[in-house]
């Protein structure tokens, strides 16, 4: 998923805000707290203040909102 197609899914986001992960080409906000470890697919989206745990997956489609904690 493109930027653009994050700003057609989530309308109310700042794009700039936004950081394509390395791991799996997801998309994940500045303020979000997601390790290299973590497999996001390129479809997913990880909001503000999110926490994600070592080792885990995101699949295709997810989003995972505002101050979510998944994992350690």
């Amino acid at each position: 998923m493109t930027i653009n197609e994050l700003k057609i899914r989530l309308p109310w986001i700042d794009v700039t805000e936004w950081i394509e992960h390395s791991n799996g080409g997801g998309w994940k906000h500045k303020t979000a707290t997601v390790p290299d470890s973590v497999s996001v697919s390129s479809g997913a989206s990880i909001g503000y203040g999110a926490s994600i745990g070592d080792r885990a997956s995101i699949g295709e489609g997810a989003s995972i909102g505002y101050g979510a904690s998944i994992g350690d």
